[in-house]
């Protein structure tokens, strides 16, 4: 069975998207039928600069095309402020598929800060769902020593369903060196996760690459990426 390469694309500024794939069959619209509330927001990985969260994508009568993801780090968000609320930027990879798990990414945040996050989803006939739950998630205290850095990588469904898992592999040299002989770590990943928080010792470089498996046998390594103090 084939297991097929992928790409890995990791974001050191403490943020990153997960990277997650779906076509979307175009519906035809039902009237009065507004896509369900989403009722369990919640955190996934905060790091000192931005938040990860998850959600299980709501029914819907009707193709859902677009999320709207707000916080407040004032006060709590509810209907009446949340047109006044912070906007969050869409990633054009998500699911979007009723009772699939999505992520979204809260970037460039202050350290130490409560953000009040909250999530509406929209059909392709512009009916919008009930304001989601609102979690209350603070970000991490600034640390001169560690950097939290959050792995996302791109792999089918129809690939997914073939595999047992992904596997994180990092060392301080790089496999391209005539030096290397394998990666000293690697981290273990469930073949349904997309997020991967990593903690490293600020100093060091680090090279990182990932594999799927299957049956105990690895894919080849996707791209390898240099990490930088």
């Amino acid at each position: 069975m084939t297991m097929k390469k992928m790409t890995a694309i990791l974001t050191v500024l403490f943020a990153l998207t997960a990277a997650l794939f779906a076509n979307q069959a175009q519906a035809v619209c039902v009237a009065g039928a507004a896509p369900s509330k989403i009722n369990d927001v919640k955190v996934v990985v905060q790091t000192e600069k931005s938040i990860i969260i998850s959600f299980t994508v709501p029914a819907a009568a009707n193709t859902i095309v677009s999320y709207d993801i707000r916080y407040r780090t004032d006060v709590p968000l509810n209907s009446l402020n949340w047109s006044s609320a912070t906007k969050v930027t869409e990633d054009s990879t998500q699911r979007r598929i009723p009772g699939e798990t999505d992520v979204a990414v809260l970037r460039n945040l202050w350290s130490s800060t409560n953000h009040y996050v909250g999530v509406r989803v929209t059909d392709e006939c512009g009916k919008m769902s009930p304001l989601s739950n609102i979690p209350q998630i603070s970000t991490l205290a600034f640390s001169p020593d560690k950097a939290i850095l959050v792995l996302s990588w791109g792999y089918s469904e129809a690939d997914e369903a073939t595999i047992d898992g992904f596997r994180v592999y990092y060392g301080n040299i790089s496999r391209l060196s005539p030096d290397f002989t394998e990666y000293p770590s690697k981290t273990e990943v469930n073949k349904n996760e997309r997020v991967v928080p990593m903690v490293f010792e600020k100093g060091p470089q680090f090279y990182m690459s990932l594999t799927a498996h299957k049956n105990g046998v690895n894919s080849p390594y996707s791209n390898e990426i240099q990490l930088l103090d």
